[in-house]
């Protein structure tokens, strides 16, 4: 299934294929390390669905709720100061 991501907040967009019957999961970590590269590994991301307003669950399979060219958000939690 084709998506579309958003690399944070900064407005660059990658066209990426993702497994539907995988859980996010599994697949953030592949999805880190070709947005933000390797020195991303030490963050904590957080997948966000912004066409369907949602933040992914990381053990629900994305066909439960994900669909073609949705737009995902990918969110470097440690990044933003604690609430």
């Amino acid at each position: 299934m084709q998506v579309f991501m958003s690399k944070g907040f900064s407005g660059e967009i990658v066209k990426f294929e993702i497994d539907p019957g995988s859980s996010p999961g599994n697949q953030v970590p592949s999805f880190v390390y070709k947005l933000f590269g390797e020195n991303a590994a030490d963050g904590s991301f957080v997948l966000f669905n912004v066409t369907r307003g949602f933040e992914y669950p990381s053990d629900e399979t994305f066909g439960n709720n994900t669909f073609e060219n949705d737009l995902l958000l990918l969110v470097n939690s440690n990044s933003f100061p604690a609430c």
